[in-house]
C-alpha cells in the first residue's frame, strides 16, 4: 500500500527481532493508516529490544506519513547508531524522508545506494522513477518504469507511472499502449 510519501512498511523485517509480531501488528496498523496503533506497536518493540532497526525505522515512516519530519530524523539517528549510517534500511527512509520534504537530490542519493547494496530490488528504482516524474525529467522515469516492468511487467503502480510519464512527453500511442497492460479486474 501506497502512504502520502511512498510505499508503506515495504522493507523486509528482520526475522530474529525478538518483537517481529509485534512489528507485523504495527505493520498492518501502519498500512491501515491507523498511526496510533502503529506507533503503539513499534515504541513497545523498542521498549522490549532497543536494537530493534525495525522498530526504528518504522515508527519514522509513521511520522514521515504525518509530516512530522524532525521526529522522523530523530529516529533514523538513532536508529543508524543501531546499524550504520550506510545500512540500506537507513538509506531507505532517509530517502522517503527527503522526497516527502522535496528534498529530491538528496532524496535520490539515498535510493542510489538503496539499489547499489540491492541491486535488481524494485521499489528503489520505482522510488527513482517517481521522483524523476515529479521533478519533470520523462525520459529518465520511463527508463525506469520499463526497467520495473521488464522484471515485473503486472506492477500496476509503475505501469501507471510509466503512462503519466509518456503522456508529459506526448507520447499519446506508448502510453495508450502501456495501459492496456493493466488487467480489467
Amino acid at each position: 500500500p501506497r502512504g502520502r510519501f511512498g510505499l508503506l512498511g515495504e522493507t523486509i523485517l528482520d526475522q530474529t527481532d525478538t518483537t517481529i509480531n509485534l512489528l507485523r501488528s504495527g505493520d498492518q496498523a501502519l498500512r491501515s493508516r491507523d498511526y496510533g496503533n502503529a506507533a503503539d506497536a513499534y515504541m513497545q518493540s523498542i521498549r522490549i529490544n532497543p536494537l530493534s532497526l525495525d522498530a526504528y525505522t518504522r515508527l519514522a515512516d509513521v511520522h514521515i506519513e504525518q509530516e512530522q519530519f524532525e521526529e522522523a530524523l530523530a529516529l533514523l539517528e538513532r536508529a543508524q547508531k543501531i546499524a550504520s549510517p550506510y545500512h540500506w534500511k537507513i538509506n531507505w527512509y532517509r530517502g522517503r524522508l527527503y522526497e516527502a520534504q522535496e528534498r529530491y537530490s538528496e532524496a535520490i542519493g539515498c535510493y542510489n545506494a538503496v539499489h547499489t547494496d540491492l541491486p535488481g530490488e524494485l521499489p528503489p528504482q520505482q522510488a527513482l522513477a517517481h521522483i524523476e516524474t515529479r521533478l519533470g525529467h520523462a525520459e529518465a522515469a520511463t527508463r525506469l518504469y520499463s526497467d520495473v516492468l521488464k522484471a515485473d511487467p503486472t506492477d500496476i503502480e509503475s505501469i501507471l507511472g510509466a503512462a503519466d510519464a509518456f503522456i508529459n512527453l506526448e507520447r499519446w500511442d506508448d502510453a495508450t499502449s502501456i495501459l492496456k497492460r493493466v488487467n480489467e479486474s
